[in-house]
């Protein structure tokens, strides 16, 4: 196709189909809607206002299961007090913040690839916040509420 250089473009909605490349500043005065991965390569990322992380459909643990995060913000239940020692690994970097949603407990035990500072006990509200190293889940956080 054929491209075209332009100091400046003013317009009410722009829509961008494929990929897009952006050298120097890009400055929006309004919502940005992504409906894929953001990457940053070089330099910091900043959110100036609000960052919002979309909860997930919630998780039912169950005994023993392999916990598959679908997001970052994943909510938890169970039927009752129940356990885990895995969760899927995420690729390195991945932030995971996981919350009882329900009146049991859900418990983490650090051992595998659950690197943790103890056996955590999620009751309702609580939250666990991990990180992924690209083969493991490691303790960021965790909020006894």
């Amino acid at each position: 196709g054929q491209r075209s250089v332009f100091s400046w473009v003013v317009a009410d909605r722009v829509t961008v189909r494929g990929d897009t490349a952006v050298e120097g500043a890009l400055d929006v005065g309004g919502a940005v809607t992504v409906a894929s991965d953001i990457t940053q390569s070089n330099g910091d990322l900043t959110v100036a206002d609000d960052l919002t992380l979309t909860a997930q459909t919630a998780i039912t643990v169950t005994t023993n299961m392999t916990l598959t995060p679908t997001g970052t913000s994943q909510p938890l239940r169970s039927a009752g007090t129940t356990g885990t020692t895995i969760i899927t690994a995420g690729a390195a970097g991945d932030v995971l913040i996981l919350e009882n949603m329900v009146n049991t407990s859900i418990i983490f035990t650090d051992t595998g690839t659950l690197k943790l500072g103890g056996t955590r006990t999620l009751g309702q509200y609580d939250t666990l916040t991990l990180i992924s190293d690209g083969t493991n889940w490691i303790e960021v956080a965790f909020v006894n509420n």
